[in-house]
């Protein structure tokens, strides 16, 4: 996804979000790491969830209305 404020001509490569740490599955996002999770599927879901907040409500949403599960 391009931002307003990304350059027209920069180059970007995306790898997976979801990564396995000591045995520990997490995902990372622009706000930082989240995790960690029993399964892939949990942490699919609560991605699916973060990115839905921040596309509705934005970086600075209420975050009482919203709260990451880590499991």
């Amino acid at each position: 996804m391009k931002r307003e404020t990304d350059a027209e001509d920069k180059m970007v490569f995306r790898s997976s979000r979801f990564f396995n740490q000591n045995g520990k599955l997490y995902f990372d996002t622009r706000e930082g790491v989240h995790g960690p999770f029993a399964s892939v599927e949990d942490a699919e879901i609560e991605l699916s969830l973060h990115l839905k907040f921040i596309e509705n409500f934005g970086l600075n949403g209420n975050p009482s209305n919203y709260e990451l599960k880590s499991h």
